[in-house]
């Protein structure tokens, strides 16, 4: 005989605030980023990109990116994370970061 105290169902269709927890057993969380808000997310780190004077550094931070958006493309958690940690190395904290840095 199984305990179905703990048995809530399903949430799927249900949308919830940000950093909103559902604590249970086997539970799977995600967070869903409008692609436009990531899109205007990648279009600010560009141009913050595009102001870094030092071409070598502009030019890590250019390629750090197209990695970044090749990660978020494939979900690639690994990759984006460790691409987030090298922009944020050079461009400092960044708005867009947070917001690209969500999806992970």
């Amino acid at each position: 005989m199984t305990d179905q105290s703990k048995k809530m169902g399903d949430f799927f269709g249900n949308n919830f605030g940000d950093n909103t927890v559902i604590q249970s057993e086997n539970v799977q969380q995600s967070k869903v980023v409008n692609s436009g808000e990531l899109d205007n997310a990648f279009n600010e780190l560009a141009t913050k990109i595009s102001e870094i004077k030092d071409d070598q550094k502009r030019e890590q931070a250019e390629f750090f990116a197209q990695q970044l958006k090749l990660a978020t493309e494939k979900d690639d958690k690994i990759t984006g994370k460790q691409m987030i940690k090298f922009l944020n190395g050079i461009l400092g904290t960044a708005s867009s970061l947070i917001t690209i840095a969500s999806v992970f």
